[in-house]
């Protein structure tokens, strides 16, 4: 359950950076460059917002509450069943 907590609290970090901040490459904003690799095509892949790290990193926490809820739907037990409900 702490990557999920760590997943909320990065998506938190970034949805505030993005209200803050305004990234461009125009004078009066933040010029950042986020470099990453497409897990597709092995790619390189460069942003110039952290929008993208905000996408995944909620994509992430989909997936680990959809594993969470999975695994204990997969016990059966009634206390199981309700933490994949709430998880799904």
């Amino acid at each position: 359950m702490h990557l999920k907590a760590d997943l909320i609290k990065n998506f938190e970090a970034y949805d505030m950076i993005n209200r803050a901040l305004i990234f461009g490459s125009k004078r009066d904003c933040v010029n950042i460059c986020l470099t990453w690799k497409d897990s597709l095509t092995g790619e390189k892949k460069i942003s110039q917002t952290p929008l993208i790290e905000k996408v995944s990193t909620l994509y992430n926490i989909g997936v680990c509450c959809m594993h969470i809820a999975a695994h204990r739907a997969s016990i059966g037990q009634v206390e199981d069943l309700k933490v994949a409900i709430k998880n799904y």
